[in-house]
């Protein structure tokens, strides 16, 4: 219901994140699910779509030490294939650390408080 409400979905990799989200922002403000893994289904999009969203905010995991390695380089690819797969349907937006120095090596974009999660919604990359 809170994301028919919202016509967003956030998701995240994990139970943990989703449960993170519940105490920052409270159960009844809940938009938030997980994929438990790396990767969204297109099962799992067209369940988030048949609720009608308009945006899927991705907040995987940090993946990446360092800028430009050849694992920010794949983490890239890995969301642009996202975007291409369902930009066609949703605008597609993701938490991703940009900077390099706001989450810490796998850190999710909810570990490390609600203040630092915060700033990556508000600064999420949108292709």
């Amino acid at each position: 219901e809170n994301i028919a409400k919202a016509k967003m979905a956030i998701v995240c990799e994990s139970e943990k994140s989703v449960l993170q989200y519940i105490s920052y922002f409270g159960t009844a403000n809940n938009i938030c699910v997980a994929v438990c893994g790396s990767s969204l289904s297109k099962y799992q999009f067209d369940l988030l779509y048949r609720l009608g969203i308009s945006e899927l905010v991705l907040g995987f995991d940090r993946d990446f030490e360092e800028k430009w390695s050849d694992d920010y380089i794949r983490v890239q690819k890995k969301f642009k294939k996202v975007y291409d797969k369902y930009s066609p349907f949703v605008n597609v937006s993701f938490l991703f650390d940009t900077e390099c120095d706001t989450l810490g090596y796998k850190s999710s974009p909810l570990d490390e408080g609600k203040e630092k999660f915060l700033y990556l919604f508000r600064n999420r990359v949108i292709l």
